[in-house]
């Protein structure tokens, strides 16, 4: 009974150091793998950075391509960004601005002599209330002002004091602000190139 009891406890005992030694073995395994895996990383890394330097690849010259890279960027954004910006700026300044037909309202004087056209109010359908002083003062048989895209013209019709027909075609210029065109003289039957300019307003 006693040697097998011994027995019992000496099996026992032997198969818990079979046990210990297995997973003993594992592990040891599991190590020798996960330091060949990480010599042959190792080993890749190496090659790999061999095979750069002898590229003239390497870390630096990379970093020296990238950072090339981002001041071509910055030196190209930094060139043309203000150049466009002041081509829109110059492309605003120049265009014309946009004004209505109630622009023509006021006193307008004819440099060469003195000729005034005076406009008191536009009305809805383009009808200008204006008087003709040559100095004394005319009705005008027509006048009419229309606008054409961007453009605004007026026309004019004398009859009385002799005039018999007499026309101005002009057009407003907003870069000047003035009234330019064509005066045809209908007694004389000629015509005349002629602009109006604004006589400042004393209420102002």
């Amino acid at each position: 009974m006693a040697w097998k009891r011994l027995g019992g406890r000496v099996g026992s005992g032997t198969g818990a150091v079979s046990l210990a030694f297995v997973a003993l073995a594992v592990l040891v395994g599991l190590g020798w793998f996960s330091w060949c895996d990480r010599e042959r990383s190792i080993d890749l890394i190496r090659c790999s950075y061999t095979k750069r330097r002898a590229n003239g690849s390497g870390p630096m010259k990379q970093t020296k391509s990238v950072l090339g890279w981002w001041v071509g960027l910055v030196l190209v954004f930094t060139t043309i960004h203000p150049a466009v910006s002041q081509e829109r700026e110059t492309a605003k300044r120049s265009a014309p601005a946009e004004v209505g037909i109630n622009v023509l309202e006021g006193a307008w004087v004819r440099p060469d002599g003195g000729y005034t056209i005076a406009i008191k109010a536009v009305g809805a359908d383009g009808r200008l209330e204006a008087m003709y002083f040559n100095p004394n003062p005319l009705p005008f048989e027509k006048a009419q002002a229309v606008r054409e895209g961007t453009t605004i013209r007026a026309a004019f019709e004398l009859r009385a004091g002799g005039y018999g027909g007499s026309t101005y075609t002009l057009t407003y210029d907003p870069a000047s602000d003035r009234l330019e065109g064509i005066y045809y003289q209908a007694v004389a039957q000629q015509k005349f190139d002629v602009y109006f300019t604004r006589l400042p307003d004393p209420t102002r």
